[in-house]
Parts: C-alpha cells; sequence; structure tokens
C-alpha cells in the first residue's frame, strides 16, 4: 500500500526493529520523546481497533534504523523509518499563541506536543488504510486508478484529523474549550506535514494546501458531541462558524512557515484556490462516489 507522503520508501530493508528495541537504542532526552509519541500514538491504534471492530488485531509497528520516508502500512504491519521520527522530533513551528486564538490561557500545553499528535496523525493515516479496506478498490492486479487512490488517501487523512481531535477532546478538555482544541489539532499536524520533502508530489495524493484545507474542514464538520453525527453539508450555523476560524488558524499557520523559512514557496494561492474550489462538503465528495 502506497505511503501517504508519497516519498521514497524502503520497505525491502531486513534492519526492522520492533519499537522496545528501537527506544533501548536511544539515550536521554531524546528517548522520553519517543517514547512518549509511541505511548500516544498506540493509544490511538487500539482506539481505531475498537472502534472499527477490526478483525485482526493492532498492527505491528516496526521501525527501520538510519532509514528516511515516510511510513507505510503493509498487511497488518506498519513500518516507520527512523528519518520520519527524526523529522517529528525536528519540525520547526511558530508559537502556539501566535497562530491558534484562544480566550484560554495556553500554559497547558507543551511545544513537545506538536511531535506526538503529528506522529500519531502518520501512523493513524496509515491504519485506516488498513481498517476501512481501502484495498477491496485495487484492481485485480492490485493497482488503483488515479480517481481511487486520491479518494482513498483523502478519506485516511480526514479520518486521521479527527482521530487526533477526539483524542485532544477526550484527555485535554478540560484545559481548554472546543474551539481552541480543533485548532490545535490542525496546528499539530501542520508543521510536521506542512515541512515534509516531496510531500506535494502529484500522484496519488492531492496537492499539500488541498490535503490541508480538506483536514480543515473535516475538522469543522465534526460536531462537538461524538455521539452526533457530522454536519457535511454545513446545516448547523456552529459548523461555518468553525470552517472559517479553521480556515484562519492554517492561513496563521502557513504565515509563520513562511517566517521560518522565507525561501520556501508559498502556500498562499493555492490555499486561496483551494478553498473558492471548494465548497463545504466538497472534501469528502469523492470518497462518497467510491465507498457506497
Amino acid at each position: 500500500m502506497g505511503s501517504f507522503f508519497d516519498i521514497q520508501e524502503s520497505l525491502d530493508s531486513p534492519r526492522e526493529v520492533s519499537i522496545d528495541s528501537y527506544l533501548d537504542t536511544l539515550h536521554g532526552f531524546k528517548q522520553l520523546r519517543v517514547m512518549t509519541m509511541m505511548v500516544v500514538m498506540l493509544k490511538m491504534m487500539v482506539a481505531i481497533h475498537a472502534g472499527y471492530k477490526v478483525p485482526d488485531g493492532v498492527p505491528e509497528i516496526r521501525i527501520q534504523p538510519g532509514s528516511d520516508g515516510s511510513p507505510a502500512a503493509l498487511a497488518n504491519l506498519i513500518v516507520v523509518p527512523e528519518g520520519f521520527i527524526d523529522h517529528c522530533l525536528g519540525a520547526a513551528f511558530a508559537p502556539i499563541d501566535r497562530v491558534v486564538t484562544s480566550d484560554f490561557d495556553l500554559m497547558w500545553w507543551s511545544d513537545e506536543l506538536i511531535s506526538v499528535y503529528g506522529f500519531a496523525w502518520a501512523i493513524a493515516h496509515e491504519y485506516f488504510h488498513l481498517a476501512r479496506m481501502h484495498w477491496i478498490f485495487d484492481a485485480n492486479d492490485g493497482t488503483r486508478t488515479q480517481d481511487v487512490s486520491l479518494a482513498t488517501e483523502r478519506d485516511a487523512d480526514l479520518c486521521a484529523i479527527a482521530m487526533i481531535y477526539r483524542y485532544m477532546q477526550k484527555h485535554l478538555s478540560h484545559f481548554a474549550d472546543d474551539t481552541t482544541l480543533r485548532q490545535a489539532a490542525l496546528y499539530s499536524v501542520f508543521w510536521i506535514v506542512r515541512s515534509l520533502p516531496n510531500a506535494s508530489k502529484a500522484g496519488t495524493h492531492l496537492p499539500i494546501s488541498n490535503r490541508l484545507r480538506d483536514m480543515s474542514i473535516k475538522l469543522a464538520m465534526l460536531r462537538e458531541d461524538p455521539s452526533e453525527p457530522p454536519d457535511p453539508g454545513a446545516q448547523l450555523p456552529a459548523t461555518k462558524e468553525r470552517a472559517l476560524y479553521l480556515r484562519d488558524c492554517l492561513v496563521r499557520c502557513e504565515q509563520g512557515y513562511l517566517e521560518l523559512f522565507p525561501e520556501s514557496e508559498s502556500m498562499w494561492r493555492e490555499l486561496q484556490i483551494a478553498y473558492e474550489d471548494s465548497p463545504l462538503r466538497r472534501a469528502v465528495l469523492e470518497w462518497d462516489k467510491i465507498g457506497h
């Protein structure tokens, strides 16, 4: 199964090791940070497994020391290159109080949560390919049309960002209101995805501006009460309000990114086109057409 980020894969490496074995090679603060990333990621994996009643067990996570690339799901296995872990640990970011508008004191926030939630989102994306059985849309020879690839990758994106929000809601709602948590979910994932090499590469994935837009729209669709269905048609005023402040959050993220990396190519025009081209519901139409 192709990886979300569509960059160099190295699944043929014989050097895959367990999480525990990999942690044993680390020391000090890095070991603690990676351990925290793995604990939160595994908790989300268990939640996905329970929520989707996946017949197989939770996929095994294996680390590839010394390799670059992105996580990839294969059968009931998710392989994570060490380079991707390092990418999450080293991602640059703008301070949260410059991006997330909140009436709450942001002292509860730790910058370490960017790597924690960004990493968890990437692994959840891969697991959703398995949990939502995206392989059933493959042709007999195992290939996919571009439309199917775009739809399944988008579906994994949106399911993963929803999982991040629900996890934060469960564990952080006594520190922050719902508006803050939705922005914090988008903020965490932005810095991991935006700076990844070749994240915008054409082919099986939409441009990064579209993917980030779609994730912001997914967050807007979700009702605060998990038991209530999403609002993809934006029938509720609250959905429209959330779509606007999440759009603005994404714009502030991009502004902060360009201040950190002034030589980078701007997404301003692409974001503008992405939002103009897409009414609120269109973010899920491709999957709806294929999945039913």
